[in-house]
């Protein structure tokens, strides 16, 4: 699990979803119907950061012989 607890969490569960309109729906719905997904550029360093760190970790934790 990412989060130990709520407290960790950036944003809480009590925000509000705007609608997604226009060519946003159009994508969104696109990526949904193919099983893709959409992303934008902030998530994605966010998503390489996470591995980076997750793969350091287990550089550190690993024997000589599993790295």
């Amino acid at each position: 699990m990412l989060f130990k607890n709520l407290k960790d969490m950036k944003y809480t569960g009590n925000t509000v979803s705007k609608p997604v309109t226009g060519k946003s729906a159009e994508r969104l719905a696109t990526a949904v119907k193919s099983g893709s997904y959409v992303s934008n550029a902030a998530a994605r360093e966010t998503i390489q950061q996470i591995l980076e760190s997750k793969k350091q970790q287990t550089k550190r934790d690993a024997p000589e012989s599993q790295v």
